[in-house]
Formats: C-alpha cells, structure tokens, sequence
C-alpha cells in the first residue's frame, strides 16, 4: 500500500481508493463491545433564584379560651366546674380553700375521650391546739387511828396537743376551669358590582 498526496498519480498496478475503505462485496464486521464510561463531569453553577410567591390567605381559625367557675360546699364529695358545650378544659385549680380542709385530688373531668371539666376533690383537715406544760399539785388525806394526816404531791405535766370540734358549717370553695374552643372563621368573598338599577 502507497499513500498518494492529492493530485498525486498512482503507479502501475495499482488503484486509487478513499479511506476508510470497504472490499466490495464483502460482509460488515460485528460491533465490538460498549467502551466504559467517562468520569462525571463538575457541577454547574447555581442558577438564579426564582420570583417570590404570592402572600397566603389569612388564616381561617382561631383559638379562644375562657374561664368557667362554680362555687360548692366541698363535704359534698367532688366538685366539678363543667365547660359549655363545644369547649375543651386545659387546666382548672380551686380557691377559697379553708384551713379545714385539705387537697386530695385535682385533675380534668373526662367524658367519651374528652376533657370537658375539671374536678376537684378535698378532705377534712384535723384541728389541734397546743396545751403548755405545766406544774401539777395534788392533795390526799388518809386517817389512821384518830389522828387524820394530809400530804400532797406535785409533778411536771408536758405540753401536749388537744384536738379541736370541727366547725358545723363549712366554707365554701370556688373550682376554676380554663377553658378553650377553635373557631373557624369566614372569609368574605369580593363584591362584586351588581347590574340592578339605583332607586332614589
């Protein structure tokens, strides 16, 4: 094989042919297999940042709370303070609460899941005084015979406590319950101008 330079004539026996070249009437080779692939290529930069968006709609709820009392005799077991309906208790507490008594349990009223109330539960509270101590002298008389003798004999009493009666008429108490609701709120619609006639 020669390479000829353009223009270039051939020698003898031999024949100009482009490259690449294929012997004519013979078959195409098979495809040789898929080469590897190139490693990643470096990130693009960052693009711009898009518009801003439209501001939202105000929002359509709100939350309400309120607080609800009842005032009760606390002999008569629990004392509740109930929500109005479509309200949900999230504390409670109580006030007004005597020396007489004592808490023995505060927590939310709960109906079918749902705290509606709150509840409160007292007892008695035992009333003591203190009695100082004190210097004692007591006196006897014995006879013997016909003569009669007398003596007496003195000792130190501690201080003690002295329990006290209970008052007959109990104080009462108040039991608070705070309580919330969700309103959902309306949004109006925009007017738009009607095709009536005015009057006047």
């Amino acid at each position: 094989m020669l390479l000829a330079e353009p223009g270039e004539q051939c020698p003898n026996s031999y024949a100009r042919v482009s490259w690449p070249a294929q012997a004519s009437g013979g078959a195409a080779g098979p495809a040789g297999q898929q080469g590897a692939p190139g490693p990643q290529g470096p990130a693009g930069p960052v693009g711009p940042a898009g518009p801003r968006g439209a501001s939202g709609s105000p929002g359509a709820t709100r939350l309400t709370f309120s607080v609800f009392q009842r005032t009760a005799f606390p002999d008569k077991g629990e004392v509740r303070a109930r929500c109005p309906k479509g309200f949900a208790v999230v504390g409670g507490g109580l006030g007004g609460l005597d020396y007489k008594y004592r808490l023995v349990g505060s927590y939310p009223l709960v109906e079918n899941r749902t705290p509606v109330g709150w509840a409160i539960v007292l007892g008695r509270s035992p009333r003591y005084t203190i009695v100082p101590g004190e210097r004692v002298r007591t006196s006897a008389e014995s006879t013997v015979g016909s003569f009669g003798k007398s003596h007496s004999h003195a000792y130190d009493r501690p201080a003690r406590l002295l329990p006290l009666e209970a008052s007959s008429a109990p104080e009462k108490i108040t039991v608070y319950a705070v309580c919330v609701r969700l309103l959902t709120l309306q949004v109006a619609k925009p007017r738009q101008p009607g095709g009536g006639t005015r009057k006047g």
